[in-house]
């Protein structure tokens, strides 16, 4: 596989399954690392009311670096990379703005007849000097996910990174339950 930019802005050893991850991650996080349907949709959920993405100022090799909130606080970082021949094929990528990647890709699968295919995730983690930076506090470490989308054959990778802010959100869900 070709280096990709975001191999470079976000260096990792990046595996084929969460389990080979050294250090493990909390197990409220696994569900989150390997949830097939859109992320954005399940944080919307977990968070009612109070969800927003923020469009991040980002690195100009990428497409767009968002985060996706609740309230405050950013629960997940993602980073998007488009090659110039799936910009060329796709303009549209180029004018997401504050919208969903995952969910505009669903809407342009449905109504454009775009053929999305995602691959399968690699999974890495992160101490703070390997993203970029201000996402994590200088002790603080994090799980991520890449994968690559397909559309009508044309490549676009994303990798999104779970920060301590989902897992102290998941565990205060889980004591209110409780």
């Amino acid at each position: 596989m070709a280096e990709h930019t975001s191999d470079m802005l976000l260096r990792a050893q990046w595996l084929s399954a969460p389990a080979a991850l050294a250090p493990a991650p909390h197990s409220l996080l696994l569900s989150w690392l390997t949830e097939p349907g859109l992320l954005t949709r399940r944080l919307k959920a977990a968070c009612p009311n109070r969800f927003r993405l923020e469009v991040l100022p980002g690195d100009a090799s990428l497409l767009r670096e968002v985060a996706l909130c609740c309230g405050d606080q950013r629960c997940i970082y993602a980073a998007t990379e488009a090659p110039v021949a799936t910009l060329a094929a796709h303009p549209w990528l180029q004018s997401l703005g504050a919208a969903s990647l995952g969910e505009t890709l669903n809407q342009r699968a449905a109504e454009h007849g775009v053929t999305v295919v995602r691959s399968a995730f690699s999974f890495a983690h992160f101490g703070p000097t390997g993203l970029p930076a201000g996402l994590l506090a200088p002790a603080a470490e994090a799980w991520a996910r890449r994968s690559q989308f397909l559309l009508d054959g044309a490549a676009l990778t994303v990798t999104e990174v779970f920060l301590p802010a989902l897992l102290d959100h998941e565990q205060g869900r889980l004591r209110a339950a409780g």
